[in-house]
């Protein structure tokens, strides 16, 4: 035997690793635009086609989870956002360029500076500004400019409304961050400190 096919052992373990990674549970977060609010409809599209994609995906809106009350005071939403955020293998956030939709943006920059929120968080947002009056389209672009572009997702309306390429992309992220999730947990099986990317 010559080449790849000379390493029956390692070709097995590839290959195991490789099987092992379509069973990895991600718990995946959606942050946007709330019920009866412009771009809701497309923040649930991407919640089912992400619960579509794998059966090992547990994808939820926080509203839709149980409040966190980290205090006897008054509960702050902000705490419910970080306990889940910080549960969450991934995040994705939906921003759409108009007036009444601040809830996200609000999010984003309460936690921007938390290394864990920018590893872990994956935006998409307009291209560029679409509401006709009171945009927030600068609002947006100063926000998310501490996201890498690798993390960034810019759409037209059109890609908007069609939202064929916002699923693939959160689809690709999501399974990207399965297979480092994979990958990360197999080299503290076999003791070798995961690189810190993991």
């Amino acid at each position: 035997m010559t080449g790849k096919e000379a390493h029956p052992l390692f070709n097995a373990a590839y290959n195991n690793f490789v099987q092992g990674i379509l069973e990895v549970p991600l718990s995946i977060i959606v942050l946007g635009p709330g019920k009866s609010s412009p771009g809701y409809d497309k923040r649930q599209e991407i919640k089912r086609h992400l619960q579509d994609t794998s059966a090992h995906y547990d994808v939820a809106f926080i509203e839709d989870l149980r409040p966190v009350e980290a205090s006897q005071a008054d509960s702050d939403p902000m705490e419910s956002i970080a306990f889940y955020v910080a549960n969450a293998d991934i995040t994705f956030a939906l921003t759409v360029d108009h007036p009444s939709v601040s809830g996200v943006l609000t999010e984003i920059t309460y936690f921007r500076r938390n290394r864990k929120f920018l590893d872990t968080t994956c935006v998409i947002t307009p291209k560029r500004q679409q509401a006709k009056r009171f945009g927030r389209m600068p609002l947006i672009k100063e926000q998310l400019r501490v996201f890498p572009s690798s993390q960034r997702l810019e759409y037209s309306p059109e890609e908007f409304a069609d939202c064929t390429k916002i699923r693939a992309w959160v689809a690709a992220k999501a399974n990207e961050r399965r297979r480092r999730k994979k990958y990360g947990e197999f080299l503290k099986e076999k003791g070798i400190e995961p690189p810190a990317l993991y």
